[in-house]
């Protein structure tokens, strides 16, 4: 984009690759959305070459951008899986969320991520240059999460993620987590287990599969930091039915 940006400023507006460098440039800054250097790039395009053939789709483009900020108040997205594997969950979730605001006038949006981060990320943008979403709660898995979250971040949408994950708040302060973490999780078990209950030996079966081991890691760390003892651990596939 720096090279973009040095060759087109070196252009006059006059001069035939002028149009094309800029609306490329134009691009560039709406992949890495940012829009203010998006809408200036848009704005000279129009004013300097309006009969350029990339006109219609850089107006098309700079009507989108101008709707950043634009909210309709009581508009809130939601983001959830509620078609393919992860249908269940985010069906209950859903049933949460209405049965939260029942009574109330929000009006809800709606968008299904099917549990996938690129479908999450651009549920964001359809919320915010779309439907003029307030904030948004959701997603519900880690990557898909993480997705969103950096592109709420970049637009400036509040995002209440139901994630797990440990650092989604780090990628900015437009990012907000209503969930318990893996650690909180096993630590409060350890401390309850160690501290109300006096245990120092333990064993853990666990499920073979990233939450298992996850989980099992953060409960063996927390079980050595406060003395204790893991004697044993088993796994079992995530299908398994028995444990004999």
């Amino acid at each position: 984009s720096e090279e973009v940006a040095r060759v087109q400023a070196d252009l006059s507006p006059t001069h035939p690759a002028w149009p094309l460098l800029t609306f490329k440039l134009a691009r560039v800054y709406q992949h890495t959305r940012d829009i203010p250097k998006l809408k200036s790039t848009l704005q000279s395009l129009l004013s300097s070459a309006p009969n350029s053939p990339y006109t219609a789709e850089a107006q098309e483009m700079l009507a989108r951008a101008d709707r950043v900020g634009q909210v309709r108040g009581r508009t809130v997205g939601v983001l959830l899986p509620l078609t393919g594997k992860y249908k269940a969950f985010g069906e209950a979730v859903m049933r949460g969320i209405r049965l939260g605001l029942k009574g109330s006038d929000v009006e809800l949006v709606v968008k299904d991520t099917q549990g996938d981060g690129t479908r999450s990320a651009t549920a964001v943008e359809e919320l915010v240059f779309n439907d003029g979403a307030v904030a948004a709660i959701g997603p519900l898995f880690i990557e898909d999460s993480k997705r969103a979250a950096l592109v709420a971040q970049d637009l400036g949408l509040p995002l209440l993620t139901l994630t797990r994950s440990e650092d989604v708040t780090d990628i900015g302060p437009f990012v907000f987590r209503n969930m318990l973490t893996y650690s909180a999780q096993t630590q409060a078990l350890v401390d309850w287990a160690s501290k109300v209950m006096g245990y120092k030996s333990f064993a853990v079966l666990y499920p073979n599969t990233p939450y298992g081991v996850e989980m099992t890691n953060d409960f063996w760390d927390q079980v050595l930091a406060q003395g204790g003892a893991v004697r044993g651990a088993e796994s079992y596939t995530s299908d398994q039915t028995t444990f004999t």
